[in-house]
């Protein structure tokens, strides 16, 4: 393979939502468990969400959505989003093995389904040296599972997709990445992303350690 594509959140970040809520003050619990329900399953706000994603709305419109659902609820939000990134622990060795592939010859890139508050933590990084590109949905406006994203990776950095894999840990992503050709791999948190990584390039990481001390 000479090109690889990572997924950020669940692949070279993991992201703990349960403590994240947990850690809010109790008056706060309960409405950030609805907030993240009504998040997953009710198809209103889970498209305000999804518009977040895409940079077609901000914050601010986004609690204004989440209120129409969840009236007593929705003043949690705005505290979610300022917390949010101190509970994104990034894996420094993915990025470290994507570096390494990097100098190698391999292409490599990120491509995540983005709000401003996981780019925020990107920003902590120097990602320009690990990665080729990175596409962000909150920039492009648009986001996977859509082939559209993949797409624009494909056209705009003459890609071919068979020599292309996806690292992701959503399985709608992977199967899209599939359909416009790309080989999906599934990697359910970041020190599995490491041991794949090890196996497919196994010349390149010999005594590579998975576990970051920032995971721990």
């Amino acid at each position: 393979m000479k090109n690889v594509i990572f997924d950020f959140i669940g692949i070279i970040a993991d992201v703990n939502y349960v403590k994240l809520a947990l850690d809010l003050p109790i008056t706060q619990k309960v409405s950030a468990f609805r907030i993240f329900l009504s998040m997953k399953k009710n198809p209103s706000l889970k498209s305000a969400f999804n518009y977040y994603q895409k940079g077609l709305i901000d914050s601010q419109e986004l609690y204004l959505e989440a209120k129409k659902v969840c009236p007593n609820s929705a003043y949690v939000v705005p505290e979610l989003l300022k917390r949010l990134p101190k509970y994104i622990k990034v894996n420094e060795n993915v990025i470290s093995m994507a570096a390494r592939l990097r100098k190698n010859g391999i292409r490599t890139f990120i491509m995540s389904n983005a709000i401003p508050e996981t780019e925020a933590v990107m920003k902590n990084y120097n990602l320009s040296a690990a990665f080729e590109q990175v596409f962000l949905s909150n920039q492009l406006g648009m986001k996977k599972p859509e082939e559209a994203m993949f797409a624009h990776a494909i056209e705009n950095y003459n890609l071919n997709p068979e020599e292309t894999i996806l690292i992701d840990d959503t399985k709608k992503n992977l199967l899209s990445a599939q359909r416009v050709g790309i080989r999906p791999i599934c990697c359910k948190n970041t020190t599995q992303v490491c041991d794949t990584i090890k196996k497919l390039f196994r010349p390149l990481f010999p005594k590579q350690n998975c576990v970051s001390e920032r995971t721990k």
